[in-house]
């Protein structure tokens, strides 16, 4: 075998030409590669997000004793090609996929002023608790507190996404998820919402 530096050049490059290597688990035997086969080992660095669906709800929503988990519900039954959003809260991936999930909700406590709520939220993937849950501990009757989370979903087909929030009895009982509305701007606050995105 010659230099390679005095083989010419292929001009016409194609997914089905050959390059030469080392196979390492083949006791380094020397073999051809198609380039097509080694373009699909490479991550495909053009993939995007393309947004699928959003739900939104304006309702207070209160979880009614403490300890009891409420689950959140993110406005009227909704559906694209991929995900689905029912009225009870639960986001249902119609479509296996990388997804990328916003979540906004908007905390307060509606009685006993200076009192501490324990008020949490978390997130479950076919009833099973995902990560930690977020806790707020509120004291000040009425006072908004907006929290927005965006995390990756790796879905299969059919897995069902849902929040809960709870009233936790190491403080009164009075958190609750509240939006707002506003008189100098168009539109207003959710008490819940979700955007889901998917990779394309």
């Amino acid at each position: 075998m010659g230099k390679i530096s005095t083989y010419s050049f292929d001009n016409v490059v194609t997914v089905n030409d050959f390059l030469v290597g080392t196979d390492v688990d083949d006791s380094n035997a020397t073999k051809s590669y198609l380039i097509g086969d080694i373009i699909s080992l490479v991550p495909n660095i053009t993939a995007q997000y393309v947004f699928q669906i959003k739900g939104t709800s304006y309702d207070v929503q209160s979880p009614s004793i403490t300890d009891t988990a409420l689950q959140v519900e993110f406005g009227a039954d909704n559906q694209s090609v991929n995900v689905e959003i029912l009225s009870s809260g639960s986001i249902s991936f119609v479509t296996a996929g990388n997804y990328l999930v916003n979540t906004f909700i908007s905390v307060s406590k509606e009685v006993n002023p200076g009192i501490y709520s324990v008020f949490a939220f978390r997130a479950l993937i076919n009833g099973v608790q995902v990560g930690d849950p977020k806790v707020f501990k509120i004291s000040e009757e009425n006072l908004l507190t907006p929290y927005e989370l965006t995390v990756p979903v790796v879905a299969a087909q059919g897995d069902a996404l849902t929040y809960e929030i709870i009233r936790d009895s190491s403080g009164d009982n009075s958190g609750r998820l509240e939006g707002a509305t506003l008189l100098g701007w168009a539109g207003n606050t959710p008490s819940a919402q979700i955007e889901v995105w998917k990779n394309v």
